[in-house]
């Protein structure tokens, strides 16, 4: 069996056995350009320590890139779960999902400083934005995510990631990043 350590191509499946590769089914709307890619047979707690571990090596960072990200107690908590190889449940840092339709010229390499928000101005969230997917992730206890939870990471092994039109990740990036859309205009 081959490892799946250092490799950014395991996420996607590619170059693993069929019977642990997460299977993937894409749907696009073809009047406006929004689609959905549902995933199966994810190793829930592997992928989830996974995007846990980018968290929390994210809050440690003292490079000015991850400086939006600070979990306060939180990290002791992580921290705990990667060390035990347990990942908490599915409610618990719960972690959704977005990406860009494989029809998009925009670039799958691009990666966006991660940066914090507030959902409904009281619980906060990281967004991480890399290989063409957009994660959210929430630390704040008791947030009331039920809105997004068709794009939730399950413990099932599925996810469902919302996906956008080129256009759509521009708009995106624009007004969550607070980059200039001109600076955008060649990519997608």
């Amino acid at each position: 069996m081959p490892s799946v350590r250092g490799s950014s191509r395991y996420p996607f499946g590619k170059g693993l056995p069929p019977s642990i590769a997460p299977q993937v089914q894409n749907f696009e709307n073809p009047e406006n350009g929004f689609g959905e890619s549902k995933v199966s047979n994810i190793d829930y707690d592997k992928f989830k320590l996974f995007i846990l571990s980018i968290l929390w090596r994210s809050h440690q960072s003292s490079q000015p890139f991850f400086r939006e990200v600070n979990l306060g107690s939180h990290a002791d908590v992580i921290k705990a779960h990667l060390h035990s190889g347990v990942a908490p449940d599915e409610d618990t840092y719960p972690v959704f999902g977005l990406g860009w339709t494989s029809e998009s010229t925009f670039p799958k390499d691009f990666v966006a400083q991660p940066v914090s928000f507030k959902w409904h101005k009281m619980h906060y969230f990281y967004v991480f934005m890399f290989r063409g997917l957009i994660l959210m992730i929430f630390v704040s206890p008791r947030a009331d995510t039920r809105s997004l939870n068709q794009h939730k990471l399950k413990s099932d092994g599925t996810m469902s990631f919302l996906t956008m039109p080129g256009q759509a990740v521009k708009e995106f990036f624009s007004k969550i990043f607070g980059i200039d859309p001109r600076i955008l205009q060649g990519l997608g």
